[in-house]
This record gives C-alpha cells, structure tokens and sequence, in this order.
C-alpha cells in the first residue's frame, strides 16, 4: 500500500475492526462542521461505511487512527460496534507523521490545521521547507507563510478557522509588532474596518 506522501506500507489485515478498540490521537483535524458530520452520520446509519478507515495496530486488542477520523465519529454517532478498516504495519514513531501527510491531502483542510501539520513535521525533523513544500505540491514560499500562521493571536487563529478573516490578513497582522496585533485584530473584526489592512 502506498501512501500519498510515497511512503510504502505493509497491509496486515482488512475487515471490520471494533470501535472500542480504536485509539484517536495526534489528528491536525481540530473542527468538524457540525452540518457536514450530521449528513455523513445519517449517510453511514443508512448505507454503512463505505471507505474502510487506516488503522496501525499497536497493541494484542488495539489499534491507532491514521486516516479516517470524520468516519469514525460519525460511525460511533450511528452506533455501530465495528468499522470496515485497513490494518497496516508501521512503526509507532511514524504514525503522527503519516496522519500529518494524510491529513494534507485533504481538500477541506482549514489553513490553520494545515499550518499547524506543516509546523509540526517540521519540528519533529521529518523534513525541510523545501522537501515538505515537494511532498505536498505548494511552493516553498507557500509552506513557509503558512507556517507563520499559528503565531497570530488566538482571535485571529478561530477568525480565520470560521472564514471572518483570510490567510491574507493573517499575513498582514504578522507584519505589526507583536504588541500590537491583538488591536488590529480587533479593528479587523470591527464593522469599522473597510476591508483593507
């Protein structure tokens, strides 16, 4: 099995697993829209769940997440007792880092959870601006302005998770001394503001 970040995975088994005996942990996925987990859990009570989660097994009766969070919820929220998963063979220290690539992949990334999966990869010394900007086709400026992101006041973090603000303006409070940015924050979330920072 090939992740899409080229890693090669050994599958060791593929079938329903029991959902109490799956760990979630280290997931850059922090909202879940509240609508969307409504539907895909009404989508899975009718029709089952259709693509298998990835699981890694660590334990004799237990197995972490890798990919497949929102299905697992919504799988809980219907009350099934088991899921269709894929088991892979992977080294428990490699696991974070796969749910990070897997996690960029996707198309409904916010990009606050993306730079805090950028942002942590990084840290942990899994690879350099340039090698991440290759793995997840972005441009190396692309990777290291979003980095950044995560150093904004916490109000401007959540106002760009719920769409009030832009990355763009993101980029334009970080340009202000620190000092400073919680105001300007508050003037960009003001009716006062024109629309231009």
């Amino acid at each position: 099995m090939t992740m899409e970040n080229g890693a090669v995975l050994k599958e060791v088994f593929s079938g329903k697993v029991p959902i109490k005996e799956i760990e979630v942990r280290g997931n850059a996925r922090r909202a879940f829209n509240d609508e969307s987990m409504k539907e895909l859990t009404e989508n899975i009570r009718h029709n089952g769940v259709l693509v298998p989660v990835l699981l890694a097994k660590i334990g004799k009766d237990s197995y972490r997440l890798i990919a497949g969070e929102r299905r697992l919820r919504a799988a809980k929220e219907a009350g099934l007792q088991d899921i269709p998963a894929r088991v892979v063979e992977v080294e428990e220290s490699r696991i974070e880092e796969l749910q990070l690539f897997e996690n960029l992949h996707r198309e409904d990334l916010g990009p606050i959870e993306e730079a805090r999966a950028f942002k942590c990869l990084l840290e942990k010394g899994k690879c350099t601006i340039p090698g991440l900007a290759k793995q997840v086709d972005k441009s190396v400026k692309y990777v290291t302005r979003s980095i950044m992101l995560p150093d904004l006041p916490e109000k401007a973090i959540k106002a760009i998770e719920k769409g009030q603000l832009t990355p763009e303006h993101g980029h334009q409070i970080l340009r202000v001394p620190v000092e400073k940015r919680e105001k300007l924050v508050e003037y960009a979330l003001s009716p006062k503001w024109g629309g231009v920072l």
